[in-house]
Parts: C-alpha cells; sequence; structure tokens
C-alpha cells in the first residue's frame, strides 16, 4: 500500500514545484521593474536553465508535443537570428542585448515545455493568478498607504506602476489576472 501511494505523492509534490517555482520566478519578474532591464533577463534565462537542468538530471522532463517542439524551434530560430546579426548590425551591443532577451523568453518556454504536463495546467493558472495578484496588491497598497510603502515619483505621480514601474505595464498585467480566472 505504501509503494502505491509513494509515486503519487511524487507526483503532486513535482506539481505542487513546478507551480511553485512558475509563481515565484514571474513574481521575481514582476518585482524586477517587470523585466524590463537586462539584468533580470540574464538572472532569469539562468534560473529557467537552472530548472531545466534540474528536470534532466532528476529525470522529470515530460515527453513534448510537436507543437510544443515547433514552438521552441521557432523561438530558438528566432534567438539564433537574433545572435547572428551581430555580424551585420550597426549597433552590436543593442543587439547583444536582443539576444539576451531572447534568450531568456527561449529558456523560459524551454522550463515550461520540460516540466508542464497538461495535469498542472489548472495549478499553474492558479499560481500566476496568485503571483499577479500579489504583485498588483502590492502596487494598490504602495498608493493607500503611501506614508508607510509608496515612493514618490514626480513623473508618475500617483499612477499605479509598482512594481512593474509603468502604469500601463501594470494595467495589462492585471488585466491578465481576469483571463486566468
Amino acid at each position: 500500500e505504501l509503494t502505491a501511494t509513494a509515486p503519487r505523492a511524487r507526483r503532486h509534490a513535482g506539481a505542487l514545484g513546478v507551480c511553485v517555482g512558475a509563481a515565484l520566478g514571474l513574481l521575481l519578474i514582476s518585482f524586477a521593474s517587470g523585466g524590463y532591464f537586462p539584468t533580470a533577463w540574464a538572472w532569469g534565462a539562468l534560473l529557467a536553465l537552472v530548472f531545466v537542468a534540474a528536470a534532466l538530471v532528476l529525470g522529470n522532463v515530460v515527453q513534448p508535443s510537436r507543437l510544443a517542439l515547433v514552438s521552441l524551434g521557432g523561438l530558438t530560430g528566432f534567438g539564433v537570428w537574433t545572435w547572428l546579426a551581430l555580424l551585420w548590425s550597426s549597433n552590436p551591443a543593442a543587439t547583444v542585448l536582443e539576444g539576451l532577451r531572447v534568450l531568456f523568453y527561449v529558456s523560459v518556454l524551454a522550463a515550461l515545455i520540460a516540466v508542464l504536463r497538461r495535469a498542472y495546467v489548472p495549478l499553474l493558472l492558479a499560481a500566476t493568478l496568485t503571483a499577479i495578484v500579489l504583485a498588483s496588491g502590492y502596487g494598490l497598497i504602495t498608493r493607500l498607504f503611501p506614508e508607510r510603502l509608496g515612493v514618490f515619483d514626480p513623473v508618475a505621480a500617483y499612477r499605479l506602476e509598482e512594481p512593474l514601474t509603468y502604469w500601463n505595464a501594470l494595467g495589462v498585467f492585471a488585466a491578465l489576472m481576469i483571463q486566468t480566472s
């Protein structure tokens, strides 16, 4: 009887790990100015690639669908093209930054493809919703209690912008909450 429940418990722990990891990653990116700056792309890509490596080492990699492989291949091809643009770019520094951004996208998609099972999707959506609520709630609290958490920005005035640092981005991020729920 113990051997029958052990794989199930491990599977549930894996689902929980995937969803908590995704929520924490989304929350970290949102509190890193919404991933706007290159430093967020670099550590985000590193974190996602470590996640993929851990899944490979633990043997928990999911057999990807053809659509997932085509999506990953297309995004990877775009990334390769971006890095190849260094050969003809008039601004190599900007090209490297764009290459890092695409590397971030590719690594996050690879992490999701490597560990996300169809059964985890409702949990992943709940984790995403939780991360969006926490980030958007923090932005609201900075305006409701500016003397405690708020930072006055003369350009933004009292618009809701934290933690993404741009009010329209926070609005779109909060609107994703409606789509997720």
